[in-house]
Order: C-alpha cells, then sequence, then structure tokens
C-alpha cells in the first residue's frame, strides 16, 4: 500500500503559522519553543509558495533548487532561507555541524537541552517571517 503524501495550501500554511506561533508565545517550556519551530517552518514553507506560484507542498519537487526530497528541505531553516534568497533573513547565527539548528525541533520534542541562542534565533527569525507574511 502506497503512502499518501500530506500536501497543505499557503492558507494552511499561513494559518499554521499565525496559530502555532500564537500559542508559541504562551509560555516558555520546551513545547513552546517547538511550537515556535513548527510556525517558523510553516511561514518560510508558505512564503516560498507564494514567491513561486505553487498550489500546495505537492508542488515543491522540482521547484526546491538545493533539493531532491518531495517536501523540500523538510526541517531546515537555515536551507530554507538560502533558498528563498531574502534579505534581512541574513539572521548572525553559527549554525554548525555539532549542533545544527535543524536538530532543534529533535530536541524539543524529546526533552534535550536546547541552546539558548537556538531559541534566540527562532524568536528573531518569527519576527521576520511574520513581517514578510502578514503585512
Amino acid at each position: 500500500m502506497a503512502k499518501k503524501e500530506v500536501k497543505a495550501t499557503y492558507m494552511q500554511l499561513k494559518g499554521a503559522f499565525k496559530n502555532h506561533g500564537k500559542i508559541s508565545e504562551e509560555g516558555e517550556r520546551p513545547s513552546h519553543h517547538l511550537l515556535k519551530f513548527y510556525a517558523n517552518e510553516c511561514g518560510l514553507k508558505a512564503l516560498f509558495m507564494k514567491d513561486n506560484n505553487l498550489d500546495d507542498t505537492g508542488d515543491f519537487a522540482g521547484k526546491v533548487g538545493k533539493s531532491s526530497e518531495k517536501y523540500g528541505h523538510g526541517h531546515d531553516l537555515i536551507s530554507w532561507i538560502d533558498e528563498m534568497k531574502i534579505p534581512d533573513f541574513v539572521i548572525p547565527f553559527a549554525d554548525n555541524e555539532n549542533d545544527p539548528i535543524v536538530k532543534v525541533h529533535e530536541k524539543l520534542r524529546y526533552g534535550v537541552e536546547t541552546k539558548t541562542e537556538h531559541i534566540a534565533y527562532l524568536r528573531s527569525l518569527y519576527s521576520l517571517i511574520k513581517k514578510h507574511l502578514l503585512r
């Protein structure tokens, strides 16, 4: 039996960005930070869809330059930002192989301690996405 992929539209991703973001602002627990991560991911994907006139996330295949995955860059926020080339998304952040931002969602999901600078990065990114997506 073939797996059916979940496809989300621009409006669904934009709504997820707003809803996850709102709840993420209500506290400082790892679950709030996890929702901030996912809000950012949804927001970046929504902006990408808008900029590339895509109907849903199923259209990522063949459109996302650096990735052959059918879901684009998945949870890799840095790759999404690089893909989109939005000048003010260049947030000073030293991502490294030992502790990359792409692993933050997994750490938060499993209750593993997350660096303060990763959480600060998620907050900064959220503010930038909000400025572009909700204008």
